[in-house]
């Protein structure tokens, strides 16, 4: 009898000891269930937030573009402070492919803004290396220009100073009007300007030329161009380069 009862209680503690260990399996796989699931819609989330954060972004390039024309590099840069490294590489790849955005288009507007300006070829290959645009793009939107280059720094020259003020530093012979006659009369009948006079009138003209060569190579001017622009911008005629 003693030995029927032991049996019992051993069957009934395997019977119960099975029954949890299939109660764990069961709980395993419910959060094995729920752990893929809760993956699904994790993943699902973020493809939409992916999704939503591109369309924003491409709304907010669409908004810049408005203004002005930007470069590939400029773009990317202003949208990656408010927006994320892949929806800006993804938003600014379709902009490009759908016409929105070009670094030759940005490059031509660019140069003739700041030619309008009065900018030298120096100032402005500067600033579109500094947006990203390769050298050889750079020299295709600079050459239209090129036999300009010394008109443009002679404009500036003429604009920074007034000619018949130039002319009377750097020339202290000039014509002098006489009110009582109202004649110009010829300097061939002045008395001549002394050594001190001649010593004023060659400070003033370095020191007239050298303030005018500094602003033209701010302006990104060559030292050749802006040399003939300060004699001809001075002088008011082109004098020979021999």
């Amino acid at each position: 009898m003693a030995n029927h009862d032991n049996e019992d209680f051993f069957s009934e503690n395997d019977d119960h000891r099975a029954t949890q260990r299939g109660s764990r399996k069961r709980g395993q796989r419910r959060s094995e269930r729920s752990g893929q699931g809760s993956g699904d819609q994790s993943s699902g989330d973020q493809s939409s937030g992916d999704q939503s954060s591109e369309t924003k972004c491409f709304a907010a390039a669409i908004r810049l573009l408005a203004g002005r024309e930007y470069s590939v590099n400029e773009l990317a840069t202003k949208l990656e402070r408010r927006f994320s490294p892949d929806a800006v590489v993804n938003v600014v790849t379709e902009m490009q492919s759908q016409g929105y955005l070009c670094n030759t288009r940005y490059g031509e507007a660019f140069c003739r803004s700041r030619v309008a300006r009065g900018y030298g070829p120096v100032f402005i290959a500067r600033e579109l290396a500094q947006n990203g645009l390769d050298a050889e793009l750079i020299d295709e939107l600079l050459q239209p220009h090129e036999d300009r280059w010394l008109e443009y720094a002679v404009a500036q020259v003429e604009k920074k100073t007034s000619k018949a003020q130039s002319r009377g530093a750097l020339f202290n012979h000039g014509y002098e009007y006489n009110d009582e006659s109202e004649h110009a009369q010829a300097p061939g009948f002045e008395e001549p300007d002394s050594a001190d006079q001649r010593r004023e009138a060659w400070q003033r003209e370095q020191k007239e030329r050298g303030r005018l060569a500094r602003f033209l190579a701010r302006r990104g001017f060559s030292g050749a161009v802006a040399s003939r622009a300060i004699k001809i911008g001075l002088s008011g005629f082109e004098q020979d380069d021999d």
